[in-house]
């Protein structure tokens, strides 16, 4: 070997076939399987002092490939065009001639293997590699333009039913590499390296390398990878434990067809690199080398002596011939092809086949180091711990970033279930059947109105009021959304003014406890009533889970959930009320009390109403004209059976009907005296208000006769004043007769109420003022 010389022995020769003979197995330390290039295996015994062929097997077709078992009982067989056989060994093998001859498998030691051995049938198959410790058999076969790949469950004992685990498949290029027409694909199992030793045959590589290579989920699941040599000279990768099976990947080319692939260590037991030599001479090695982001896997190649018949790698050293010289090249860190000195490393001994058919064994030259590997520096030694380190940091670091991972979305089921659980609370059914009254809700939401005096001037502000019944805690993230809408705008008079929107984040709601917010509806010169307030709990998604994941999982609460694709949210109605005069009803101030506006048209107003003139013509609200002919008036006439039914019967020596009505009318305005059967109060733009309740009877109201009702008056010098008040108490009295007719019908109350009485009451509102009607 390049001016070394090395001592040769001669074994064994093997006759039979005019192909070459060659090495296509190595068995154990001591046997190696030869195949004769046709349809006969032998096994040979390489250290015994009876060195020679102590066992034969003939197969039914010419033998491409032979790999042992994992127990050493049994072998497979590649039979060219018919498939993969499971031969037995024979069981009490004796040493045949060192000179066996063609008919060699006919000696009592041959094993003729039946067809019926054959245990994967498929005459493409062109390679086969067996990965021991997974008992997993991995074919490639050429079929067509595509390149398929086979994965096959080994059976624990001889049984012909290989199953497939899977198949897949890469597409062929135009044309094998130069001078690999004929060339078979080369199978090499890698695994990352880890403190077990590979078993096999099998390969080790960094696992830095290993991870750039082929991924972290191969690296973490520590998932064999299996390379494939192919004729056009792409080197393929093939993971054996990925969930799905993965897919074929192309690490790189040659351009040529592919005679080794391996891993070797650096010098002096430094990091393992990836091995790829081609039959041209041309070799490819992956190591780990240090980048701008870290470790990562480098792309090197050289050129070596070819044409390359064959390789082995052991410790640094490739060994590989030419079929005219046998040539060693060291793998130092920094390879370089002119270095062909071969250097023992504790390895003394090969074993080779000539193109004849002769087994050799070949001892190297000793070298200085006495066969032993030189030890570690210490400089070397701390760059393998420091690697080490750093490997286990950044699986660590890996490992903790998953944690997280998992962590944030079991935090985010879990909000998004009680957010769920929320809405299943305040949701009705389809059919409406559980739907609760606003004050017996899990979570209810009740409304007040009060006046406050705010920079001289008084202002109307509600109040709303969450109250959390239920068993679950409204986490950061849930906002309660207010909604006030008014009917017209107090200067222009335009129907639709625009509605304004209060949100008031909360922070944490726990069963129990309840929230006050307060909002602004308007100082008394700028009021605008009636106003209709839509009060909800509004949730974001954004910062638990995506929009649309969101939406199908809450939209499956019930019809009233609405999910906002674009804002992310999710909006649960908690109660619509409307706010009209009788909510702001003020206790009537007393004679010569100061009007509490300061703006010239507030004083102008009380100097007016004090000297009588709004009620005779002149500058009223606002400088407009009041016109002649006030005070104005207006009434309402209900039933007293009617009543009774709504508020119940009135208790003897009590209070009489009369004064339970207006007591129910004013029960929302506090700091009214609410005894008598008349009240005097100042409406919502500061206007002199009385309103008077008194019983009577009604004649030719029903064909019954006289009707006992009580009537409602309301009495003004401000015509908007009596407007407002008077449709505030037919809305009143119309929801609650609808409350009372709805749950027991109109046959409960007496009388004989038509159907469409509710809705009359709207269209014959003009005609109240003037022609009062009995509600019955």
């Amino acid at each position: 070997m390049a001016g070394l010389r090395c001592s040769v022995e001669s074994i064994a020769e093997l006759q039979g076939s005019s192909r070459p003979v060659r090495v296509i197995w190595h068995r154990t330390e001591t046997e190696i399987l030869l195949s004769n290039g046709g349809n006969q295996v032998f096994t040979c015994n390489v250290s015994s002092p009876e060195r020679g062929v102590t066992a034969v097997h003939r197969f039914p077709g010419r033998v491409v490939h032979v790999q042992p078992s994992a127990d050493g009982r049994s072998l497979h067989a590649l039979c060219e065009n018919e498939g993969v056989f499971l031969a037995r060994a024979p069981q009490r093998p004796r040493t045949l001639s060192s000179t066996p001859s063609a008919d060699s498998g006919c000696g009592p030691n041959a094993v003729t293997v039946s067809p019926d051995s054959c245990v994967i049938r498929d005459s493409r198959i062109r390679a086969f590699t067996l990965v021991k410790r997974e008992k997993v058999l991995v074919t490639v076969a050429r079929e067509g333009a595509v390149w398929r790949f086979g994965v096959y469950e080994v059976p624990d004992a001889a049984s012909p039913c290989y199953r497939s685990l899977a198949e897949l498949c890469l597409p062929a290029v135009g044309g094998a590499g130069r001078g690999g027409a004929d060339a078979p694909p080369v199978l090499s199992c890698v695994r990352a390296l880890r403190q077990e030793p590979a078993e096999g045959g099998d390969f080790l590589l960094e696992p830095v390398v290993f991870s750039v290579l082929f991924g972290v989920d191969a690296a973490l699941l520590s998932s064999p990878m299996i390379l494939c040599g192919l004729p056009d000279g792409r080197i393929c990768s093939l993971p054996l434990l990925l969930p799905g099976g993965g897919r074929v990947r192309v690490l790189h080319s040659l351009e040529q067809p592919i005679a080794f692939i391996g891993t070797c260590a650096g010098a002096a037991g430094g990091p393992h690199s990836l091995l790829v030599i081609g039959r041209s001479g041309r070799m490819l090695v992956v190591r780990a080398e240090e980048g701008a982001e870290g470790k990562g896997a480098g792309f090197r190649e050289l050129q070596v002596s070819g044409p390359v018949e064959c390789a082995c790698v052991s410790d640094t050293h490739l060994y590989y011939s030419t079929c005219v010289d046998l040539l060693a090249l060291p793998l130092a860190d920094t390879p370089t092809p002119a270095l062909h000195t071969p250097l023992s490393l504790g390895i003394t001994q090969l074993v080779g086949v000539s193109l004849r058919g002769r087994l050799l064994q070949i001892s190297l030259p000793q070298g200085s180091g006495g066969g032993h590997a030189p030890r570690l520096s210490a400089a070397q030694v701390g760059q393998r711990v420091r690697d080490l380190l750093a490997g286990i940091a950044n699986m660590a670091d890996r490992a903790s970033s998953l944690k997280s991972s998992i962590q944030l979305r079991n935090k985010a089921l879990r909000g998004l279930n009680q957010v769920f659980n929320i809405c299943c609370l305040l949701l009705p059914d389809h059919d409406g059947r559980n739907e609760l009254p606003v004050c017996k809700r899990p979570i209810s939401c009740h409304t007040e109105t009060r006046w406050i005096s705010l920079l001289q001037q008084d202002s109307l502000v509600l109040s709303c009021i969450v109250e959390n019944s239920s068993s679950y805690t409204l986490e950061p993230g849930w906002t309660l959304c207010v909604e006030v809408i008014p009917l017209s705008h107090a200067k222009t008079l335009v129907a639709d003014a625009p509605a304004q929107t209060y949100s008031f984040p909360l922070q944490k709601l726990a069963p129990g406890n309840k929230v006050e917010v307060t909002l602004p509806l308007g100082s008394e010169s700028e009021l605008s009533l009636p106003v209709t307030v839509r009060c909800s709990l509004v949730y974001s998604l954004q910062s638990m889970l995506a929009v649309a994941v969101a939406g199908r999982a809450l939209a499956r609460g019930g019809p009233l959930a609405q999910l906002g694709e674009d804002s992310g949210c999710v909006s649960l109605p908690l109660r619509t009320l409307t706010v009209d005069t009788l909510d702001c009803l003020r206790p009537d101030r007393p004679a010569g009390h100061t009007h509490a506006c300061g703006s010239a048209t507030g004083l102008l107003r009380t100097f007016l109403r004090s000297r009588g003139a709004e009620r005779q013509g002149g500058v009223g609200e606002e400088g407009a004209a009041v016109p002649a002919g006030g005070p104005f008036s207006a009434c309402v006439r209900v039933s007293c059976a009617l009543l009774r039914a709504a508020l119940g019967p009135p208790a003897p020596g009590g209070p009489p009907l009369s004064s339970l009505l207006l007591r129910w009318l004013l029960s929302r305005c506090p700091g009214l005296d609410q005894g008598g059967v008349a009240v005097c109060v100042r409406g919502p733009g500061g206007d002199a208000l009385k309103l008077t309740a008194r019983e009577m009877t009604v004649s030719d109201a029903s064909a019954g006769g006289a009707v006992p009702a009580v009537e409602l008056q309301v009495d003004s010098a401000s015509l908007r004043a009596v407007c407002g008040l008077h449709h505030a108490l037919l809305c009143h009295l119309q929801a609650l007769f609808e409350d009372l007719l709805h749950p027991r019908g109109p046959a409960s109350l007496g009388v004989s109420v038509p159907q469409r009485s509710v809705e009359k009451l709207i269209r014959v509102y003009q005609q109240l003022r003037n022609n009062p009607l009995l509600l019955l």
